[in-house]
């Protein structure tokens, strides 16, 4: 299960459709946080995972 950050929270990967799904890997959230760090700046999180069918 995946974990906060300083700056992200794992609910800003989740999908948005409202299914719930917000299986994502630990290795995503932290290079979030890595190019965050390196930039400076705050980064948005526009589609973390989708639900696929």
């Amino acid at each position: 299960m995946a974990t906060d950050t300083q700056n992200f929270k794992v609910s800003e990967f989740a999908c948005h459709c409202g299914c719930g799904y917000n299986v994502i890997d630990q290795r995503v959230i932290n290079m979030a946080q890595t190019i965050r760090e390196a930039l400076g700046v705050p980064v948005h999180v526009n589609s973390g995972c989708r639900w696929q069918m």
